[in-house]
């Protein structure tokens, strides 16, 4: 148990491990008393709704801090105290939020605002498309006369929908709190993070035997720097590939091209099949509007050269050098996390992947050390 002392101990790192543990008791308590019902299913329901936020809290808090720490880092080897430090980069990230907010996010609020009222005429224009391409099939294959395109999107639709606009609403009530939550915790955590991670790497390599010191040192080192490598690369990846289909579907003149841009710059963190669902909503709004196959050849290479720019020269410039890893392996990691964990399992394989190898790697080199 003395590898864990110092979280008993009166330091800067124990210090913020126990608050932390507080204010996620703290939290996970209020949530349950707020959400919890009589029921045991439901309580046992909403215990884990929380524990899910509080997760995806730290999740996002460790991304965060990724993000910020070599600026602070930076500003630190300017003899600005790391409090200091934290605290202008806090407000310059709120700067730099509010002007988004002041300026992408009205025009996504229209874009949405005006998307939603013309739904309908992409639905009845899908619906149509699949019963001209029901008609063609059975026209060519008589095999094919049971064939129900027209019911299979309807069941995919009510799925999507819910069912009714009460249960729609309850579900937007529910994403609104927990962005609220998110939007609130994470900053608080991440800033733990910042203003001690120094202290809390100290302590942790502090509690190791001397014999394997160097060992832990190393092994910690890989491990910050790949994983912060990684998270940094990602970040980079989606923001190009959101600016490159931006900018071309503003030139082909698609409607709703910053929501669009969005969707490919989030979708394409899921590996292999994230660029094709970011692709899908931009073919059907520009063929509903344009009802031009050109367009649609248009938009596809847009989509395309994204993807060339992110495969030829974001990926081998940047991932090759923190996770040097075959691209079958990749595949394989790939498909082994979308199994276990879905599409969370999918966009984090790599870097577990990545993590565990350099720890057997440099564990190994270790006590190979050790044992001459």
């Amino acid at each position: 148990m003395r590898y864990f002392s110092f979280l008993t101990q009166d330091t800067s790192a124990g210090k913020t491990f126990i608050t932390l543990i507080r204010i996620i008791a703290v939290l996970l308590i209020v949530m349950i008393l707020m959400n919890g019902g009589a029921v045991v299913v439901s309580l046992a329901k909403n215990v884990y709704q929380a524990i899910e936020t509080i997760f995806v809290s730290l999740l996002l808090a460790i991304v965060l801090f990724y993000v910020f720490n070599p600026i602070a880092v930076f500003l630190e080897s300017f003899n600005i105290p790391r409090t200091l430090s934290i605290i202008i980069i806090y407000l310059a990230a709120a700067a730099s939020l509010g002007a988004l907010f002041g300026t992408i996010i009205p025009t996504i609020e229209r874009e949405l605002s005006s998307l939603q009222q013309e739904l309908p005429k992409y639905q009845d224009k899908i619906v149509k498309s699949i019963n001209c391409v029901e008609t063609w099939i059975r026209n060519k294959s008589p095999q094919a006369a049971n064939i129900d395109l027209s019911a299979a999107l309807s069941s995919v639709k009510r799925e999507l929908l819910g069912g009714s606009k009460s249960h729609i609403l309850i579900s937007s009530s529910k994403m609104i709190g927990s962005f609220v939550t998110l939007l609130v915790m994470v900053p608080f955590i991440s800033f733990f993070f910042l203003k001690d991670g120094p202290a809390m790497k100290k302590a942790l390599i502090g509690a190791v035997p001397n014999r394997y010191f160097e060992m832990s040192l190393n092994l910690f080192y890989e491990i910050n720097r790949q994983l912060g490598g990684f998270v940094r690369a990602r970040l980079v990846e989606a923001l190009c590939v959101g600016l490159t289909c931006f900018i071309g579907l503003t030139l082909l003149g698609i409607k709703y091209a910053v929501v669009l841009a969005v969707i490919a710059a989030l979708t394409n963190l899921i590996p292999y099949v994230g660029p094709i669902i970011g692709t899908i909503p931009a073919l059907i709004i520009a063929f509903v509007d344009t009802g031009s196959v050109m367009m649609l050849l248009w938009v596809g290479m847009v989509y395309g050269i994204a993807q060339l720019l992110d495969t030829l020269v974001i990926i081998p410039a940047v991932f090759s050098k923190i996770v040097n890893m075959h691209p079958l392996v990749v595949v394989v990691v790939i498909i082994a996390g979308g199994q276990l964990g879905g599409v969370l399992g999918m966009i984090f394989a790599v870097p577990i992947y990545s993590i565990t190898k350099v720890a057997i790697k440099e564990i190994h080199t270790g006590l190979s050390s050790l044992r001459a």
